[in-house]
């Protein structure tokens, strides 16, 4: 696990690169400022070793990565100045064939997390150090687990506790939370789970790092259900998905609203088979509202919502007019009150998954569809609560051409980059187009040598720059 920014070899996105930068990191972790050389971070390596992968903290102050530098076929975790500097060991001294599985750095960049057998041989606890390396040995986080059993974990964003599901009986995979001021107290947020009963290790934790939302089957075993728990409380759940029809299930997939008051989940609730969406208060039991109104026969709510940055509105996907995949609005906590933003489809049509992004500044959808021509994908935008007043953006495509899946919206909102064989079938360039402003899309890729490929790209923080990874001038 990285930390949540920045992620270097994620961010290289597109396969050829992420192979590329895998290959070149296996070696050593370099730093490099402009115009100057680089400087190696990771220090002198035993024959045989590798740096595994690496992360920068948050302040850009350190870099973390897991290496068997010292002893070949031995992972463990260091931390180096960005800038060049002592190297510090964060996992402390292993037991023999000990190794670091994963690691992740604090929001505010001071901490590390990590999961590693250090003490028994199999046995991946959880632990933590600080990023500079001024406690030699780290803090243990989970105590003893069952052998063979990963945590996974993740931290609260004000970085004050560390919450993580494991099994410390074995079969039984269980919800902690722990402070991260010295190491405690250990805390069970799950409570008591029914024999049989389980935590799914997808959990969230609410933006303002007050409650745990989770899925278990707590209550009666093989049914799962949603609960929210206080961050910091032993067995104090409550339970925001209400009562279900028998047969029915909460879905893997749900939300937490940006201001943390309400969570958005998909249930077959209250027809076996037939997931609707619906919103519940994030610390009320039987509150959930239906939002997704009502559905045809044999429609259903899809997977791949979102809410909206203002955390005023839910955009989802359903098969609720018609048998088709469209896009709908509805307001997170008022039940029936949808709102159909991709208009109408052609037959055969369909809004892609999960082609769908709402703008930073939560006025615009954008969302790839076959919507006027069946089977052609096209890239269209939509006020965020507004019905039948769909733009196309990506203009017209040549015959065979197509809109790529994976578009991005410009921070400011002000454009959409994305990629299609809009001027010759079969040839991917770049585009960039207004966000509201139908036909105006403007090729910034250039022109590409035949034969060449346009892999991927990431627009600027600013929004003024764009940089693409293409076999441009050489195939």
């Amino acid at each position: 696990m990285f930390a949540a920014k920045p992620w270097l070899l994620n961010h290289c996105a597109g396969a050829r690169l992420r192979a590329l930068v895998g290959v070149l990191l296996s070696a050593c972790v370099f730093s490099v400022a402009v115009a100057a050389p680089p400087i190696k971070l990771s220090g002198a390596m035993v024959s045989g070793g590798d740096a595994v992968n690496m992360a920068i903290n948050s302040t850009s102050t350190h870099v973390v990565f897991r290496a068997d530098r010292e002893t070949d076929g031995v992972v463990e975790l260091y931390s180096v100045p960005i800038g060049g500097g002592v190297i510090q060991k964060l996992s402390g001294t292993m037991v023999t064939g000990g190794n670091v599985q994963s690691f992740n750095i604090s929001p505010d960049g001071l901490t590390v997390a990590f999961v590693a057998d250090r003490v028994t041989n199999e046995q991946h606890e959880l632990w933590m150090a600080p990023i500079n390396g001024s406690v030699p040995t780290p803090v243990a986080l989970s105590g003893p687990v069952v052998a063979g059993v990963n945590p996974a974990y993740q931290w609260a964003p004000n970085s004050g506790r560390v919450v993580f599901a494991t099994q410390k009986t074995v079969g039984v995979t269980e919800l902690y939370s722990i402070g991260t001021a010295m190491g405690g107290p250990l805390v069970t947020l799950s409570g008591t789970l029914v024999s049989g009963g389980d935590v799914a290790t997808i959990f969230q934790i609410s933006p303002d790092s007050t409650r745990v939302v989770f899925r278990a089957d707590k209550d009666t075993d093989g049914v799962d259900e949603l609960y929210s728990a206080p961050i910091a409380t032993a067995n104090a759940t409550t339970k925001l998905s209400g009562p279900l029809v028998v047969g029915g299930n909460v879905n893997f997939g749900f939300l937490i609203s940006p201001d943390s008051t309400r969570v958005v989940f998909l249930a077959d609730k209250e027809t076996n088979g037939v997931e609707e969406l619906y919103s519940a208060p994030i610390a009320t039991a039987n509150a959930a509202l239906k939002i997704s109104g009502p559905l045809v026969p044999s429609g259903s709510a899809l997977s791949g919502f979102l809410i909206s940055p203002d955390g005023v509105n839910v955009v989802f996907r359903a098969i609720k007019d018609s048998t088709l995949s469209e896009l709908y609005s509805a307001p997170i906590a008022t039940a029936d009150a949808t709102t159909k933003v991709s208009g109408a489809l052609v037959m055969i049509g369909g809004v892609v998954f999960p082609g769908f992004q709402i703008s930073a500044d939560s006025a615009r959808v954008v969302f790839s569809a076959a919507k006027d021509t069946a089977g052609v994908t096209e890239l269209h935008s939509a006020p965020i609560a507004t019905a039948n007043a769909t733009t196309k953006i990506s203009g017209t495509l040549v015959s065979g051409g197509d809109v790529v899946t994976g578009f991005q919206i410009s921070a400011n909102s002000a454009r959409v980059v994305f990629i299609a064989d809009k001027d010759s079938d079969g040839v991917d360039e770049l585009y960039s187009a207004p966000i509201a402003t139908a036909d105006s899309a403007t090729k910034i890729s250039g022109p590409l040598v035949p034969g060449g490929i346009l892999h991927s790209f990431r627009i600027s923080a600013d929004g003024t720059r764009v940089v693409f990874h293409a076999s441009k001038d050489t195939t």
